[in-house]
């Protein structure tokens, strides 16, 4: 049979399409991060240079690839099952890719290691589908997650082997906030949960026999990973605590679209079943960030949680940190009139806060994070000069009008602190970002430091005991490379020198600059996994039974706790037949 030219040019073309694919490496060697910088990557992998057969290729891509990093090397591991079973649920969608780094914690019983998952159709959310080694999973030994070397491999990875239209990364797991990129042996020290500890907190860490060498991602190591990426991410997913800062935004807003994170603690709801599922062929990314904060804020709702989300729009960064550099221009020229800065320090105790010691409790006069909208409300509405005003007003119009804040939901309700006990938070002045503003608490780290010794008006006081204030300034060693905001800002500025002003100036003293110990404990924003409800009336001499709730429709709801080696606390929660036939 005679072939036409076109019948020859299609075969060709078939052929060309099975080479590259089967060529293509399964893993790509792993190169240091550092060593990418400054390349530049200006087609797709798996790209043969041909533009007819690169438009082949690319009409067989999936109109998302979903990225997921899930970091269950730490207390939150047991929630990672209901995640991993949740995508399995939204892989089932044909215009998805769903790939899964996860590490699990040693100390559980399905044992130590990392996989990873090409993740497979499974409507079963209570055990995970089977999968075949070397064909959709791939056993990694022990991975460290805290180590951008291994989300850049793994990102890299997934968007050279699974090409899509669009690119969703979640990093899931503990957070807290803005990072500096701590020594190892000061990781232990500070610990995670708490303000200016970053996110993805790996307890194997560096050195897996070493249980005191943690290690997690920075705001800058974060950044830097996006940077090198072979695309950029449509949508950044921090689903962690305490992420929704502007300084996290300004740290990507050149290497992804939308940012969605949280500004106060945040639930391991982990649904990604609803956030996969709805995903069309034509979704767009504003869609799909929008969408995750709506899923979101009905499970607040329908849960009755206290929280907060947002979505933001990184290419309105730009817009909001001018504003912000101006006013805290304007604060720093005027600080030195002894009015303006009580006037300023009242602003700030007014101003909405978020739990950034995660102790479970918003202190109103100590917390470092800010509402930064409700802070420059704040200012706006004290302080008397109109020059401060007026600056104070440029950062709500940036915030109100430059499409930066896409979507945001919060909700107040009932918490939990570190002894178990209700608190009901008040986030009725949550916009959606937070500011690292550190005016009423001196958070140091450090090994072996007294810290009720300690002034903190004394610049480096103790090498071995060091403020976390000082890795966020420009002015003050030890952090380098600083983060992008404190660099292109003059707000990291106005941080130290208000400080120094309010606190150490001639007329003022430090007393009353709370100082907080060295080591967070922190609150894992864990809801109960290993709950078991009970059936029988609870033995309170013999079982150690507590009241769990305030009562819930006259009924009171009790528990038993009990400690899992390695992962806290959890328990055992009798819940009468009247609410257990709700």
């Amino acid at each position: 049979m005679k072939m036409t030219v076109r019948q020859i040019l299609n075969v060709l073309t078939l052929v060309a399409m099975t080479l590259v694919l089967v060529m293509a490496p399964a893993i790509p060697a792993t190169a240091d991060i550092d060593d990418v910088i400054g390349a530049e990557i200006d087609t797709k992998p798996n790209m043969t240079g041909d533009p007819r057969l690169d438009q082949t290729l690319a009409n067989q891509n999936t109109a998302w690839t979903v990225i997921v990093y899930l970091n269950g090397d730490n207390s939150l591991d047991p929630s990672t099952d209901e995640a991993f079973n949740r995508m399995e649920v939204g892989a089932c969608n044909p215009n998805v890719d769903v790939v899964v780094l996860w590490d699990r914690h040693p100390g559980g019983p399905w044992g130590p290691g990392t996989r990873r998952y090409k993740v497979k159709c499974d409507t079963n959310l209570d055990e995970p589908a089977d999968y075949t080694e070397g064909v959709d999973t791939w056993d990694c030994g022990e991975l460290n997650l805290g180590d951008d070397q291994m989300l850049f491999d793994f990102v890299n990875w997934a968007q050279t082997q699974y090409l899509a239209d669009h690119y969703l990364l979640s990093i899931a797991n503990h957070g807290g906030g803005w990072s500096p990129e701590l020594p190892s042996p000061m990781r232990h020290r500070r610990g995670w949960m708490a303000g200016g500890t970053g996110l993805s907190w790996d307890e194997t860490g560096m050195d897996p026999a070493d249980p005191d060498d943690l290690d997690y991602l920075s705001t800058h190591e974060v950044g830097q990973v996006l940077q090198h990426l072979p695309h950029p991410l449509d949508v950044v997913f921090y689903d962690a605590c305490l992420m929704g800062m502007l300084e996290e935004a300004y740290e990507i807003k050149e290497y992804a679209r939308y940012f969605v994170a949280s500004e106060n603690i945040a639930w391991d709801i982990f649904r990604y079943d609803d956030y996969i599922t709805p995903i069309t062929a034509n979704t767009q990314p504003v869609e799909l960030a929008e969408h995750i904060v709506a899923v979101y804020g009905d499970f607040l709702r329908d849960e009755d949680y206290a929280g907060t989300i947002v979505a933001l729009d990184l290419s309105a960064t730009d817009n909001v940190a001018t504003a912000v550099d101006n006013l805290a221009q304007t604060l720093m020229a005027e600080q030195s009139n002894a009015a303006v800065r009580e006037q300023i320090g009242e602003a700030y105790v007014a101003a909405q806060k978020l739990d950034y010691d995660s102790n479970g409790e918003i202190e109103q006069n100590t917390e470092g994070y800010v509402d930064l909208y409700d802070l420059a409300d704040r200012i706006r509405q004290t302080v008397t000069s109109v020059t401060i005003a007026d600056a104070a007003q440029g950062v709500m119009d940036a915030l109100d009008t430059s499409g930066f804040i896409l979507a945001e939901t919060h909700r107040s309700g009932l918490m939990w602190n570190q002894e178990g006990d209700p608190e009901e938070w008040d986030l009725e002045d949550v916009h959606g970002v937070s500011i690292y503003a550190p005016f009423g608490e001196e958070l140091y780290v450090g090994l072996g430091c007294t810290v009720s010794t300690l002034d903190p008006c004394v610049v480096n006081y103790d090498l071995d005991c060091i403020k976390v204030r000082n890795y966020y300034t420009t002015t003050t060693p030890p952090q380098d490379p600083w983060l992008s905001l404190a660099q292109d800002t003059a707000w990291d500025e106005f941080v130290n020198s208000f400080i120094d002003v309010y606190y150490c100036g001639a007329s003022m003293t430090a007393s009353g600059l709370h100082l907080q110990g060295t080591e967070a404990q922190g609150l894992p924003p864990t809801r109960p996994v290993f709950v078991l409800t009970e059936t029988r009336e609870p033995n309170y001499d013999v079982d150690e039974w507590g009241s769990y709730k305030p009562p819930i429709g006259g009924v009171t709801i009790w528990r038993r706790d009990y400690s899992i080696p390695g992962l806290g606390r959890s328990h055992t929660v009798y819940l009468p037949p009247i609410l257990r036939d709700r």
